[in-house]
């Protein structure tokens, strides 16, 4: 092998484009990708995991058969976040080098990598920037680079575990080391700093770096580091570049969490229009671009309505904040922000309207285009709007589900026929936390009959005496229930009606009622609901009035004018 000083003498700069390419999975992609690499003038290393199934590996080589810019490294298995990625890399880029030595750059891609511009523009691009070194290299002190996760302790404590496949002994080894305050020496004169893993350096700097007289202690000293390959060649370029710009070729984005974007068919005029010349990671299944992308069959693009960085912000605060209604594995709906809907749409809640009069589900059914369940959260049972034992979404009528968790199975209601508005029947006393939800939730509008509990008792048959106690807790409550609706901090819609206005003028009522739900002048009314026999009612409530218990069953003049003018309007439209 020749020297060190003599390689770096009789290397012509410029004189081409090396790739390596780190692949584990979707092989006919890598394929795809460094066939427009070579066809294009590169030449390409490729290294394949050795964990991947040699089957797999051997139908890549068959796709690649006869390219000759194109060859394959000596499979290691890798792990992420371990020496072994770094590993992988360092072996294709000396075997790249060995046989292409007049290379004059050696970029590092990954299987899902694209080029989302010319190659052409990109050999241009370098021939301009002889011994240049294009990588992120930022000092690992400040931290600033890492969103989440550890910092400098990736140098200083050790790692002989692999994060995916060994969690509870890496961080059982991360608190040991921790508490007994275990701190590695780096290397002599090596300043640790990070970067992305993606870089397109010099192929001086790469041969300096192989070649460097102390690789064997850095290369000992990276390998129990926690994720070198965002800070080996980040901190070794420091030691043998001439100039580095910190530019990336290389598109990536990352969400909060600090885990990849992937790039789909919808992003393609969002990447056509980026300024970088490759990006990644692109979806294996994203047909629409490796066909545009690799040169393939001309496709159709959409106009272009909003910018990748635009489309990806949204995409982080919907990751971050949740979707209105929407509950997600490991993250439910942003209740803390103060203007955000607790499910994915409008609702109606009907409260005590059903204790009034016979069958007022199927005559509001008729009158509304909402689906009206019936008492969706009712003690013991479930009663959905197809008396169904499932309703879209498979969401079960079985109360004890139900009540494990009873606000995300309204949200689940909601969510699965968010396109079509939705209604059920609801009682002070079905369930706390659900009228607690529904209180703070804006798009809910809550419609109440007040009191409306007591024509319930009364048709029991029950005395005012025999029903006392019965009435105070239902007047308990039904207060409690208008304690809630009234707290400052709720956003629900409410409207209430009295009873005494549905007692001495139901058609009254119910044509408010229904003006109210459909919208004024929209109500068609039709036939009353069929009513019970409440013409003893009044003697009851005035016996539960002497007993402490009062309900209002007469108008008051407050109530009188909104009569009138109801009055007014059925004898115009009926």
């Amino acid at each position: 092998m020749r020297s060190h000083v003599s390689w770096r003498v009789d290397i012509t700069l410029d004189s081409g484009v090396g790739f390596v390419i780190l692949a584990h999975r979707n092989l006919y992609r890598v394929a795809e990708l460094a066939s427009h690499l070579a066809n294009e003038g590169g030449k390409v290393v490729i290294h394949v995991d050795a964990n991947c199934p040699a089957a797999e590996f051997r139908q890549l080589q068959q796709l690649l058969d006869g390219q000759t810019d194109i060859l394959f490294s000596r499979r290691l298995p890798c792990a992420w976040g371990t020496f072994s990625l770094t590993q992988a890399v360092l072996v294709g880029a000396k075997l790249l080098l060995d046989v292409w030595p007049d290379l004059g750059h050696v970029c590092h891609l990954s299987g899902d990598s694209l080029p989302i511009r010319p190659v052409t523009q990109f050999f241009a691009f370098l021939g301009q920037r002889a011994g240049v070194d294009l990588i992120e290299t930022v000092p690992a002190k400040g931290d600033g680079w890492i969103l989440g996760g550890l910092g400098i302790e990736r140098f200083q404590l050790w790692f002989p575990f692999a994060w995916r496949t060994r969690r509870k002994l890496f961080d059982s080894a991360v608190d040991l080391q921790r508490w007994a305050k275990i701190r590695r020496n780096l290397p002599a004169g090596l300043e640790p700093h990070l970067g992305s893993q993606w870089w397109c350096l010099s192929a001086l700097t790469v041969k300096a770096i192989l070649d460097d007289p102390r690789r064997a202690e850095f290369d000992r000293f990276f390998k129990w580091c926690w994720i070198p390959d965002e800070s080996y060649f980040q901190t070794l370029v420091r030691r043998h570049a001439k100039k580095i710009e910190s530019s990336s070729f290389m598109l990536t984005r990352f969400d909060p969490s600090g885990k990849p974007h992937i790039f789909y068919d919808d992003h393609e005029n969002q990447l056509a229009a980026c300024g970088e010349y490759f990006a990644r990671k692109i979806w294996h299944g994203a047909e629409n671009l490796y066909a545009r992308f690799l040169g393939g069959k001309p496709t159709t693009v959409r106009p272009r309505f909003e910018d990748l960085d635009a489309m990806i912000a949204r995409a982080n605060l919907v990751r971050v904040e949740g979707r209105s209604g929407l509950i997600m594995q490991g993250r439910f709906p942003q209740d803390q922000a103060n203007t955000a809907a607790k499910t994915a749409a409008e609702y109606d809640v009907f409260v005590g309207f059903d204790q009034f009069t016979k069958d007022f589900h199927p005559w509001m059914a008729s009158k509304i285009s909402a689906k009206l369940h019936g008492r969706v959260f009712m003690p013991d049972q479930v009663w959905f709007a197809s008396r169904h034992d499932t309703e879209v979404g498979c969401l079960p009528a079985i109360a004890k589900i139900r009540d494990f968790a009873p606000t995300q199975y309204l949200r689940n209601l909601i969510w699965n026929e968010k396109d079509r508005r939705q209604a059920f029947l609801f009682d002070p006393g079905d369930n706390k936390a659900v009228s607690e939800f529904i209180a703070d939730d804006p798009n809910a509008r809550i419609f109440v009959l007040r009191n409306a509990w007591a024509i319930r008792l009364f048709l029991t048959g029950s005395s005012a005496e025999s029903g006392l106690l019965t009435a105070r807790r239902a007047l308990e409550r039904e207060n409690d229930f208008f304690e809630l609706l009234g707290l400052k901090t709720n956003k629900a819609d409410v409207q209430v009606f009295e009873l005494g206005e549905f007692l001495q003028l139901p058609k009254v009522g119910y044509l408010d009622l229904l003006s109210r739900v459909v919208g004024r002048g929209n109500a068609e009314f039709g036939e009353l609901p069929p009513e019970f026999d409440l013409a003893d009612f009044p003697r009851f409530a005035r016996d539960l009035a002497t007993l402490g218990v009062e309900i209002d069953v007469h108008l008051d003049r407050r109530n009188a004018s909104l009569s009138t003018t109801a009055s007014e309007r059925l004898s115009v439209k009926n």
